[in-house]
């Protein structure tokens, strides 16, 4: 990967100095991942901070007993993972699965830390994109006083608005399971289900399981349920 395609992927890149792009591509490993290949096993934090070139990623976790594991995030394309761990040295019970095939750059700890002071702007952008993801954490946090159908509406607008691809019809998001999407909204099974049937009858999205996609047709539109 250059550098353009670099800033092209990655909008953190945006204010970052052309020369500690390429060191950092320099220091950074390209890796292929695989659907349901796990990238980071559960006490595996803090080794390394990871950006994602392609495809999706879930955060995990796997809970005493239990021979399920629970969704706890989702995240695509030009976004990143990782590096939470390597600056508070914490070890997580969590693992991140890839949801899709993608591509990741895997960036060392110490090498990561290096790169935040080499750029004062891209540390920014980094802590100012955590920052905006935690946000979202406590936005959901207030919706949980709201319906399932407000939450469900949350999560599926801004997947799409954050990482959805245009179709023309709508824009598409990995296909995920009325399991996953209990998870995220903290929604019973039996609601989640009822709830994603009530949105295709409306038309406001469209399961297409042999594509393994779900089409927003109208993210804002969507966005209007959880808004007022």
């Amino acid at each position: 990967m250059d550098a353009d395609t670099f800033g092209e992927i990655f909008p953190l890149a945006e204010t970052a100095e052309l020369e500690t792009i390429e060191w950092l591509l320099s220091v950074a490993t390209e890796k292929t991942v695989a659907k349901g290949e796990t990238i980071v096993e559960a006490g595996e934090w803090g080794n390394a901070a990871y950006l994602i070139i392609k495809g999706w990623v879930k955060w995990q976790e796997r809970r005493p007993g239990a021979r399920e594991t629970y969704t706890l995030g989702i995240v695509g394309q030009g976004d990143f993972f990782g590096e939470m761990a390597i600056l508070d040295e914490s070890l997580r019970d969590t693992e991140v699965v890839a949801l899709t095939p993608g591509e990741v750059l895997e960036i060392p700890a110490q090498r990561f830390l290096q790169l935040l002071f080499k750029d004062p702007q891209l540390n920014h952008r980094f802590f100012q994109r955590s920052i905006q993801r935690l946000r979202k954490l406590y936005k959901l946090h207030q919706l949980q006083r709201e319906s399932c159908l407000h939450r469900l509406a949350y999560i599926l607008s801004d997947l799409a608005d954050s990482y959805g691809s245009d179709t023309g019809e709508g824009v598409s998001i990995p296909y995920i399971s009325p399991a996953e999407l209990a998870d995220l909204t903290h929604c019973s099974l039996e609601e989640t289900n009822r709830v994603l049937e009530k949105m295709e009858e409306k038309h406001w999205i469209q399961t297409d399981r042999e594509g393994k996609l779900i089409i927003v047709h109208n993210p804002r539109q969507l966005a209007q349920l959880f808004s007022h």
